[in-house]
């Protein structure tokens, strides 16, 4: 979050997309998915299905 708030919510939406985006979906494993990112998760899929 930005010192003293942000501005618009536009401001704060834009952040908080690049959190989940950056450190939420290719750092935090989570137990869902066995202790994979969604990013490594996605990656695997892909792979197995050919797509990228």
């Amino acid at each position: 979050m930005a010192d003293g708030g942000y501005e618009s919510i536009a401001d704060a939406r834009q952040d908080a997309g690049a959190y989940l985006m950056s450190y939420y979906d290719s750092v935090r494993p989570h137990q869902y998915l066995d202790g994979k990112t969604p990013a490594a998760t996605e990656k695997s899929l892909n792979q197995l299905s050919k797509i990228a």
